[in-house]
């Protein structure tokens, strides 16, 4: 991956990350709530469901996160999926 490249690739992953961290917190205080009420399901099942959502939510963030640090921080040459291995 050239210069230009990850110049380019490390702010963008930095504000997705950003960009699912917010959506996680407002999964977090809204989600189960919201899911209920959508779905007429009950709430303890839509509860569950806004967790498991913000889980997944903060893991892509936190993934996207950890590329964009690798990217920036090395002078290498280093492909996404060795950057996710380390």
């Amino acid at each position: 991956m050239n210069a230009a490249t990850k110049a380019t690739l490390a702010p963008m992953l930095n504000g997705t990350a950003t960009l699912f961290f917010a959506m996680a917190g407002l999964a977090f205080f809204f989600g189960g709530g919201l899911i209920s009420a959508i779905t007429q399901a009950e709430r303890l099942l839509g509860e569950v469901e806004g967790m498991g959502l913000t889980v997944l939510l903060a893991a892509i963030g936190l993934i996207a996160k950890m590329v964009a640090t690798r990217l920036e921080g090395d002078d290498g040459f280093v492909s996404l999926s060795d950057s996710l291995r380390k």
